[in-house]
């Protein structure tokens, strides 16, 4: 069993819309989204019956907080795929999670849902008490905890399987935490990708896996650098931090594991020590004296004091000294490094902590040519954002200079003329907009073609002069139209009569949409395209933001074909936009789990990774872990299709767990 928080999806939504919209989702969630249902809902703890009066109701006593902006939590309750709860287990289940969390008498809004594979009830609670209107906060703020505790006391309670990897136990009636390992340090997302590319491990890795443990039981430095020189390693104080050296590579200290940080290492063996002492004879600070008879005794007492290293480092007590600045450093002994000038290099530049061997066939080669391809895209992109600002920038200047030339002048008693005048001009601006747009995304997509990641490290050492991608995949940016294209034609197809009523716009003479002046009437609801030529007339006429009328089920289609044609529309209603914003973020899921199921149909997993750089593949990879928990039935299925093709991958399937 699961009990978890849902966040506010919107921060700015008012208390009224929060109240209502999150009602509504529970009690009537097929108005969102068709795939949902809810079994059984109820209301508790309302002085009226009446589901409209009760909302309001909530929503009294929230405005009675005033100093706090959202006051109604929406927790999820649910159960494992095999386990069929009936609806008085569900409302039981309610009442244990409103006792425990102390909400126990507050107004509550629950409903049980089968819209997934697991039943799970959604639960709206006002954490305003009824009676002294102070607004509680679950277990002092750690509501993940509360969650926790919860579903093992309705597992308890109904017999339930327990989750594996659960916090919490009930031992002899009573909740008790349990001891988890702790989690241990992973290399990065970096590392791990340069370590699929050259089979090989990280210096991370080798530093978690072999350097922690031995510095977590050291007990004091000699043991600690001892220790790390038997397998070849080297912890060395760098700057301010330290860091742990893996052969010539050098991860930094708390990278390996946050008690080996130099700070804690410090408060637990004391003042850092080095794993050679440094003696006052191994530095030498200035040259013989050249006149020693012309400088005079004071002169020798400050070059004899030099030579001690009395002017070199700050005796700070016991082991530690400081160097101080501007002070030549010269270790004379043969196994360091000469002077290079003043002060000796800190060695603080940036480590990938990537253990790769040093002579690589390719790899400077390739990440060289990584970094040039990286610096020409993001000119290129530059260039072309700038040209399209300018191109948007034009057409809205010659759009603004035709009306005003068409419509100057005196229209009295001439108002249906004006009104097919401005109309027709509309149509044919937002013919022209739409295209203007097609050809910028065809832009934005062939400079993305020619940019296409570069080949892994394995392809590439197999195939090292392989720098752009293959010509047939550049030429997949080109094969279908885009939108806004299609959209124009549609617009440059439209024929137009005007009578008293207005201007009607028809295709092939059967009528679609009449411009009525103050506003568009569709006429036709079963064309897509039509109705997205009346949605571009108006968005030209009106501006961004449209207000709809009709039946609910109208205004929802409408919406869902501005969603599906691409258009940049917006809606003046708050729940039309929210619905709108809904079916653009489902669009955005099935396009890209489409194209991750289709890349992996038309290749092999091992394929797909040396066509697609590392990143993209982790970045689609994590997209799909992030969206998982509330995706559609349907989006499920074909996500689940995606990710058992890649299941028999290693190197998929190990990324794909770290990102989950």
């Amino acid at each position: 069993m699961i009990v978890t928080r849902i966040q506010n999806p919107k921060k700015s939504a008012t208390k009224a819309q929060r109240v209502s919209g999150l009602a509504d989702y529970i009690t009537s969630p097929e108005n969102k989204n068709k795939f949902e249902k809810c079994i059984h809902s109820e209301c508790l703890n309302f002085i009226t019956d009446d589901y409209a009066t009760q909302k309001m109701e909530m929503l009294a006593l929230a405005d009675e907080a005033m100093r706090s902006k959202d006051t109604v939590d929406h927790w999820v309750i649910s159960w494992q795929p095999h386990e069929r709860p009936t609806i008085e287990q569900a409302r039981q289940a309610v009442e244990l999670f409103m006792k425990h969390t102390g909400l126990e008498g507050h107004q509550c809004i629950w409903g049980l849902h089968d819209d997934t594979e697991s039943i799970h009830v959604h639960v709206e609670i006002n954490r305003v008490h009824q009676d002294s209107h102070k607004v509680i906060k679950i277990n002092k703020g750690f509501w993940k905890e509360a969650g926790q505790q919860v579903a093992v006391l309705i597992e308890h309670e109904q017999g339930w399987q327990g989750v594996p990897g659960a916090r919490y136990e009930i031992d002899n009636g009573k909740l008790r935490k349990l001891d988890l390992p702790a989690k241990g340090k992973k290399p990065g997302s970096v590392a791990e990708g340069k370590e699929i590319q050259t089979g090989e491990k990280s210096a991370k890795r080798i530093g978690i896996e072999d350097a922690a443990p031995i510095i977590a039981k050291a007990t004091s430095w000699r043991e600690l650098h001892a220790g790390l020189a038997a397998i070849g390693m080297e912890y060395r104080r760098e700057g301010s931090g330290a860091k742990v050296y893996v052969g010539d590579i050098g991860v930094k200290a708390s990278d390996v594991d946050r008690k080996a940080a130099f700070g804690a290492l410090q408060k637990r063996l004391g003042s850092y020590q080095p794993a050679k002492e440094i003696s006052k004879d191994d530095y030498h600070h200035h040259t013989a004296q050249p006149h020693p008879a012309a400088l005079g005794e004071d002169a020798g007492h400050g070059l004899r004091n030099l030579s001690e290293c009395r002017l070199a480092f700050s005796e700070k007590g016991g082991y530690e000294r400081t160097k101080r600045a501007g002070i030549l450093q010269v270790d004379a002994r043969p196994d360091r490094q000469e002077s290079r000038g003043v002060r000796r290099d800190t060695g603080r530049g940036r480590s990938t902590g990537v253990a790769l061997k040093p002579a690589q066939p390719g790899w400077k080669e390739l990440s060289a040519i990584r970094e040039e391809r990286k610096a020409v895209k993001q000119r290129e992109a530059e260039i072309l954002k700038n040209k399209h600002e300018a191109e948007r920038e034009t057409l809205f200047e010659k759009q603004k200079a035709e009306r005003k030339n068409l419509l100057a002048g005196n229209w009295r008693g001439k108002g249906t003329e004006r009104n097919a005048i401005q109309s027709v001009l509309a149509v044919q601006h937002a013919a022209e907009k739409a295209e203007l747009q097609a050809r910028q995304s065809n832009d934005r997509k062939e400079l993305q073609a020619e940019f296409a990641p570069l080949p892994q490290y394995k392809a590439w050492a197999e195939q090292p002069r392989l720098v752009q991608p293959l010509k047939e995949e550049r030429d997949q940016v080109r094969v279908a139209p885009v939108q806004s294209q299609q959209l124009a034609n549609t617009l440059r197809s439209l024929s137009s009569t005007t009578d008293r009523r207005g201007t009607t716009y028809d295709i092939g003479g059967h009528a679609i949409f009449r411009d009525e002046g103050k506003s568009i009437a569709l006429l036709d609801l079963s064309s897509d395209t039509g109705i997205a030529a009346a949605l571009a007339t108006a968005q030209q006429k009106f501006g961004s933001t449209l207000t709809l009328t009709g039946s609910p089920e109208i205004q929802r289609r409408i919406v869902a074909v501005a969603v599906a044609q691409g258009l940049s529309v917006k809606f003046a209603d708050p729940k039309l936009e929210e619905y709108r914003q809904g079916l653009k973020q489902n669009q955005a899921t099935d396009t890209r789990i489409a194209r991750l199921t289709e890349r992996t149909a038309t290749a092999s997993a091992s394929k797909w990774l040396s066509q697609n750089g590392w990143s993209v593949v982790t970045s689609e990879l994590g997209y799909v872990a992030k969206q998982f928990p509330t995706l559609t039935d349907e989006q499920r299925a074909d996500a689940g299709e995606f990710l058992q093709e890649l299941e028999d991958h290693d190197d998929v399937h190990r990324v794909w767990a770290a990102v989950k």
